[in-house]
């Protein structure tokens, strides 16, 4: 339901990477609205999400490819931060491409919604 609606309303974009017709990476881009502040400016905001390479395909491109595109999604509808959460395995890939960590930032992790109380 949620790709339904957000592919169709431009909130979220996804990407494949192929070799020879095979699916070798993936991601996605959620695009949400924030309020407008200094750093930016625009007020919309993106989280990329769901970042995967096969392991036979780990270091050759395929994921830098997909995320580089996704960036320039990004910059060409004018979004102001692009998010993204980091595994160890893929910190060193996000760094090239120039995400820096974001400091300050504390997570409340919300109650699990399938547990009945």
């Amino acid at each position: 339901a949620y790709y339904e609606a957000a592919i169709v309303q431009e909130q979220h974009v996804a990407c494949f990477a192929y070799e020879d017709g095979i699916p070798v990476a993936c991601g996605g881009m959620c695009i949400q609205p924030e309020m407008p502040s200094p750093d930016n400016p625009q007020g919309t905001n993106a989280y990329l999400m769901n970042i995967y390479t096969t392991p036979a395909h780990r270091g050759k491109g395929a994921g830098k490819a997909v995320v580089e595109w996704l960036v320039e999604q990004a910059r060409i509808r004018n979004i102001g931060k692009i998010y993204l959460e980091a595994t160890p395995l893929g910190r060193e890939l996000y760094e090239t491409i120039g995400f820096v960590d974001y400091p300050d930032i504390m997570h409340l992790p919300c109650a699990d919604p399938l547990k009945q109380s």
